[in-house]
């Protein structure tokens, strides 16, 4: 029986099952907990509606005491599609503050839990600090970086492979992603270490085992080839979308809208760059790619993703070599003051400069 159903089966002892199992909590815990909502959710069943709403608030409360914002776990309604929410800006202050609290809740569960006495709960705890430093929107974005890769490296001295491999693999999934968005050092070597981390992930997260945590690995690994700077850029590329199609293997637009709309769009960025094949088809599919990013990412309800994609759906009619130049180049310009909707200079200044151009 795994760690959810026992605390489903058992729910008056949902203290002693989670101190049995220490080790597991963690995001990724949270993570699969919002799977099983997701599931329980959309039953008719009663039971299964009660188990919904006993998962919910037992998720808020350990994302609470392992530091980590909840906004990072958020289920939201679309569309009558539930489905998780990773960090949307809608208000930067707002969402900078929740950040800085799990800052400040991480640090001091620290001083407490220490790597001598509390290894496990140390690496958790290090494990929380490296996400928000990632995410984080106040200080110097090049300093929180550096230590949010800190915090994950010290993580993974307890976070072994061989003692606990789960969480050793999201620590190197997360830590993929810092080295990725990482300004200091040499952005190519950056690159390369991003690269290595995704592909340990994915020896512990396998398809079979781990389809979705695979595919999420397989998305974010599509993105450092598509930004990949040694190696052959064409052969990049194909990677890159090789990648991001395997993610939608498994993360298909019914079971996980967002994540497909995400890697949707990123993979009409990649056909827009890439250098293989017919130019004028890999621009008809990269605009297809954003379309479909669309359907899921509304103005309504994601309207920063929904700016993103409609700015580089303006890119992909700019450059588009079918149909009318003088019509695509209307569209492209629609595009553009659409995403400017969202992109305002107040709100998101360096945004807004990026599409005026």
């Amino acid at each position: 029986m795994n760690l959810i159903q026992k605390l489903l089966t058992h729910p008056n002892e949902v203290a002693e099952i989670l101190k049995a199992n220490r080790e597991l909590l963690d995001e990724g815990l949270l993570r699969i907990m919002g799977n099983y909502i997701q599931i329980f959710a959309k039953s008719n069943d009663q039971n299964a509606q009660n188990d919904a709403n006993f998962l919910r608030r037992l998720r808020s409360q350990l994302a609470e005491s392992l530091g980590i914002s909840e906004s990072q776990f958020l289920m939201e309604t679309i569309d009558k599609q539930i489905y998780r929410v990773e960090v949307e800006v809608e208000s930067i202050k707002v969402e900078a503050e929740s950040i800085e609290k799990a800052i400040t809740a991480s640090k001091n569960r620290l001083k407490v839990y220490t790597k001598d006495a509390f290894p496990v709960e140390w690496a958790v705890y290090q494990h929380s600090l490296g996400i928000a430093y990632c995410d984080r929107i106040k200080g110097d974005r090049s300093q929180n970086l550096e230590l949010a890769i800190a915090a994950y490296k010290n993580a993974m001295e307890v976070r072994t492979k061989d003692a606990f491999s789960h969480s050793w693999a999201m620590t190197q999934n997360n830590l993929g992603n810092a080295y990725r968005k990482r300004i200091k050092g040499d952005i190519a070597e950056n690159l390369e270490l991003a690269i290595t981390a995704h592909k340990n992930a994915m020896e512990v997260f396998t398809r079979d085992a781990l389809p979705d945590s695979w595919a999420m690995t397989q998305s974010s690994l599509g993105t450092d080839y598509r930004e990949r700077i040694k190696g052959d850029i064409a052969e990049n590329l194909e990677l890159a979308i090789t990648a991001y199609k395997n993610a939608m293997e498994v993360h298909t637009k019914d079971a996980f809208p967002y994540s497909w709309a995400r890697t949707q769009n990123n993979l009409g960025n990649a056909y827009r760059k890439r250098i293989k094949g017919d130019i004028a088809e890999n621009l008809e599919l990269a605009i297809t790619a954003h379309k479909n990013a669309m359907e899921v990412f509304t103005k309504d309800a994601l309207p920063y993703s929904w700016a993103i994609t409609q700015s580089s759906l303006g890119t992909d009619y700019r450059e588009r070599i079918k149909g009318d130049r003088a019509q695509n180049l209307e569209l492209a310009i629609t595009a553009h003051k659409n995403a400017m909707e969202v992109f305002t200079r107040d709100a998101l200044p360096d945004s807004w400069a990026m599409t005026q151009r």
